[in-house]
């Protein structure tokens, strides 16, 4: 198998402009493993986390309703469930940019192998190669922007930033005081 430069030859990559079997072969099986078959188990798995979590719900909602109550939760569990969609939101926010960063370049490399190359310039491929090689800088940067501590750390830092997180400290502090008057 022949290695080539790629788009505006800065890196490389295999040839998946030449026609011959066994260079298509190789192509599809990259297309396959590491793109289709990934893509599938998060799509899968997240359905059941999804599943799970909606049921969950309704069973909650169902308990709540025997017990004419409005919720089941307390403070504390309303908070802990607050955490838990955040990080499925964080979760699902990184699930997208792999999607939107993959799949430009698995769309070059299918149609370098299958349909019209005249289409595919040099530009053409490096942009989603570029864009493929960034994939792995946005989840540390997803994952630090949705911390709380982190957020509060960068509105502190950067109070223009339009950035409004509470302070656990004080949001504690509060909350201690209002259940000690109530008592």
């Amino acid at each position: 198998m022949e290695v080539l430069g790629a788009g505006i030859l800065d890196s490389c990559s295999f040839d998946y402009l030449t026609r011959d079997w066994n260079l298509r072969s190789f192509g599809i099986c990259i297309f396959v493993f590491d793109y289709c078959v990934p893509l599938f188990v998060i799509l899968f798995a997240y359905m059941f986390i999804v599943k799970a979590i909606v049921a969950h719900e309704k069973a909650m909602r169902e308990q709540a309703k025997k017990m004419n109550v409005s919720n089941l939760r307390s403070n504390a569990e309303a908070n802990a469930q607050s955490a838990e969609v955040r990080i499925a939101k964080v979760a699902m926010t990184n699930v997208a940019l792999w999607l939107i960063c993959w799949t430009p370049y698995a769309s070059v490399v299918v149609q370098g192998l299958f349909f019209n190359q005249d289409d595919i310039t040099p530009i053409v491929s490096m942009l989603p190669a570029l864009l493929a090689k960034s994939a792995s800088v946005y989840n540390p940067i997803i994952y630090a922007i949705n911390h709380p501590k982190f957020r509060l750390a960068l509105m502190k830092q950067m109070p223009g930033f339009c950035i409004h997180e509470e302070d656990d400290k004080a949001s504690g502090a509060d909350t201690k005081s209002t259940e000690t008057a109530k008592a």
